[in-house]
């Protein structure tokens, strides 16, 4: 890359596939072993013919958000999950994860979060064997907070097989229309589309985050949207004040609940609630 001739064909390459093909934007592998000079006059050069979207899976640098890329890679809240849902780390770890992450992205650039992915499925185990019990509830959490979710190939079916990483293999669908799982990530979606209090466009949007006898409680706002997630992350029941006032909906259960400051809220092992304002 000291090589401007170098340079030059590269970002003509990544020209034609948005020109001749009219692609949205680019997941760049390994992006900060790339120079962030030639990222960032690539992109300028690309959104002469369109807008694209940059993702660079990358965390150490931030200094590609800072026009290059629209988002990165969080590698190590994945870990912080993946401990706490084989009960390696406390779930307050996750509060401070969410905290310094409100530090770090700030003027429009948000972090990337996923509970699995290529590398993750093919290396390491498919997601139901490594989050078991907490499958659900971790994907709940990363559809909840201000950042970019992602869902893998299989996940959307809870598929339990590894696939292989450098040839072609088939993923046995079955009937999604009628498994649990797809219909869990479809209701996710649709909360996460139509709530603006859950997209990524700021951290700001999520106003408090606490942590009591292992349950993570937070709460997001925006304009006149407001949401509040409860998760039980530990194998025990328990029982949580979550000082909530007010009429709320309780999206999973489709059902409207009324709460009270001194109101107890019982979740079972892994068990969680999104309750949005109504």
């Amino acid at each position: 890359f000291n090589n401007n001739d170098l340079r030059k064909e590269m970002t003509n390459a990544m020209k034609y596939w948005v020109r001749e093909f009219d692609v949205d934007g680019f997941r760049a592998d390994v992006a900060g072993q790339v120079p962030t000079s030639f990222w960032e006059s690539a992109r300028r050069e690309i959104e002469k013919i369109k807008p694209v979207f940059m993702l660079a899976e990358n965390e150490g640098n931030m200094r590609l958000l800072d026009f290059a890329f629209d988002t990165n890679y969080q590698f190590r809240f994945y870990g912080v999950l993946k401990d706490v849902a084989n009960n390696k780390r406390r779930p307050s770890e996750i509060m401070v994860a969410l905290n310094n992450m409100k530090a770090n992205y700030k003027g429009g650039i948000f972090p990337f979060v996923y509970t699995t992915n290529h590398d993750e499925n093919s290396w390491d185990d498919a997601l139901p064997n490594i989050f078991k019990d907490a499958t659900k509830a971790m994907n709940v959490l990363t559809f909840t907070i201000p950042a970019m979710p992602l869902i893998y190939n299989g996940q959307e079916i809870n598929s339990a097989r590894s696939l292989r990483f450098f040839e072609k293999d088939l993923i046995e669908w079955g009937n999604p229309e009628n498994n649990e799982y797809h219909l869990f990530y479809k209701k996710l979606i649709s909360l996460k589309r139509n709530n603006s209090a859950l997209w990524h466009d700021s951290m700001n949007n999520l106003v408090s985050i606490t942590t009591s006898n292992d349950v993570l409680i937070y709460s997001l706002a925006k304009d006149n949207n407001k949401v509040t997630v409860i998760i039980n992350l530990s194998t025990q029941s328990q029982s949580v004040k979550p000082s909530l006032v007010g009429s709320f909906k309780d999206y999973f259960a489709t059902s409207n609940i009324t709460l009270d400051i001194q109101d107890e809220i019982v979740l079972g092992p892994n068990e969680y609630k999104v309750f949005i304002n109504v």
